[in-house]
């Protein structure tokens, strides 16, 4: 976990690609992320499809996640 990073961060958004919820360094940044109080959203790579080309787009999808996690 580069804490450092994730430490400047105003959200964590995790893509939920196969096998995420094995990955060690996920939950390290998840546990990490949460000390610091940071949201974490969770992204399926289907979500993202039409906002891949589209940074403003991205940017409103992690809004709008993390509205629905609050």
């Amino acid at each position: 976990v580069d804490r450092e990073y994730l430490a400047r961060c105003d959200v964590l958004a995790v893509l939920t690609l196969p096998g995420w919820r094995e990955s060690v360094g996920v939950h390290a940044e998840i546990g990490f992320a949460r000390e610091l109080g940071l949201p974490v959203v969770y992204v399926a790579s289907s979500e993202l499809e039409a906002e891949d080309r589209d940074p403003p787009a991205l940017s409103e999808l992690l809004r709008r996640k993390q509205v629905e996690t609050a």
